[in-house]
């Protein structure tokens, strides 16, 4: 059986945006480094989803972002290509690619890298949410998170951001220089300055 990932609209996302209390003191802003005024050039190796890129952009920052499976790659590139909000469309670029590949052949540097790995599973009964279910299934588990964050390391001239499950251990057992975890989410920064 082949699995649909569900739609990804940024219309309906922005649409959706009047309706949510986002601004610099999110989780994500905190972490990637967002400040009024100061909006860094985001690379999203593992766009998925699009939802956090979404939220870069919206917030002001100019987010790049990268996918390697080809279905979701094909509905990012719709996706950015039907954006009615011209700022919104100007902050997003979309580059159908191997995050590793695309990194190890990087000349220039970004200033912020996020990496968000499918979340290993857990054993408790409770289900994620079912468009995240339904992303298991499209992609299956990130075997290569570990080398994505060396190289990520290696590419950022300010830092690495990786998002975790509250609870699942460091990437690579590598301790980040510091975490801001919420109810459900931890997002860990590599400082790289």
């Amino acid at each position: 059986m082949i699995f649909q990932p569900p739609k990804i609209d940024f219309n309906q996302m922005d649409f959706q945006w009047q309706h949510r209390s986002i601004g610099v003191n999110h989780d994500l802003a905190k972490a990637i480094g967002v400040k009024k005024l100061d909006y860094p050039h985001v690379l999203d190796t593992t766009a998925g989803l699009a939802r956090d890129a979404f939220i870069l952009a919206k917030l002001g920052c100019k987010v790049t972002m990268l996918e390697r499976h080809e279905l979701l790659a094909m509905q990012l590139q719709i996706a950015v290509a039907q954006c009615e909000n011209d700022e919104l469309k100007s902050r997003l670029n979309f580059i159908a690619s191997d995050s590793r590949n695309y990194l190890k052949n990087l000349e220039e540097k970004y200033e912020v890298i996020y990496v968000d790995p499918m979340f290993p599973e857990k054993n408790k009964s409770a289900l994620v949410k079912k468009d995240m279910q339904t992303l298991q299934q499209l992609v299956g588990k990130d075997e290569d998170a570990n080398e994505l964050f060396q190289l990520a390391l290696s590419r950022a001239t300010k830092r690495v951001v990786v998002k975790r499950h509250r609870h699942t251990p460091i990437i690579n057992n590598q301790k980040p220089s510091h975490s801001i975890t919420g109810k459900s989410t931890r997002y860990d920064v590599y400082s790289v300055c």
